[in-house]
């Protein structure tokens, strides 16, 4: 990958069959579940915001979205490892472009779930 990483792409099925890794089955269902729970309220506060105006909301949400499920969940989860001194770097690649009115894809919240054996918060 571009920041020095490897990806793979995986479904819960994928992640046991393929990857004998049952622990990130599970983590992929459990984000799905995580989005489904939390789909009516991202719905509403995208309603709340197109009525007060806000740009990035007043747009139809991008398919597969819409206004009653504006988050939409991916079938597959993308896993990245890092090797040596790389490592995830923040970064924003949904941005509203106010110039278009648009956004560049239709993700509206992203996970991200550490593996590392000794991972430790910075």
């Amino acid at each position: 990958g571009q920041r020095g990483d490897e990806i793979v792409w995986v479904d819960e099925e994928v992640a046991v069959l393929r990857y004998q890794a049952p622990a990130v089955g599970r983590a992929v269902e459990q984000l799905k579940a995580l989005a489904a729970a939390l789909n009516p309220a991202m719905s509403e506060r995208h309603r709340k915001l197109a009525a007060a105006g806000d740009g990035a909301h007043t747009l139809q949400p991008k398919a597969p979205a819409s206004e009653d499920a504006v988050l939409t969940v991916s079938p597959r989860a993308q896993l990245a490892s890092y090797r040596g001194e790389t490592g995830y770097v923040c970064h924003q690649d949904n941005r509203f472009r106010p110039s278009h009115g648009t956004r560049l894809n239709s993700r509206e919240l992203t996970a991200i779930l550490y593996a590392n054996k000794n991972w430790r918060p910075e």
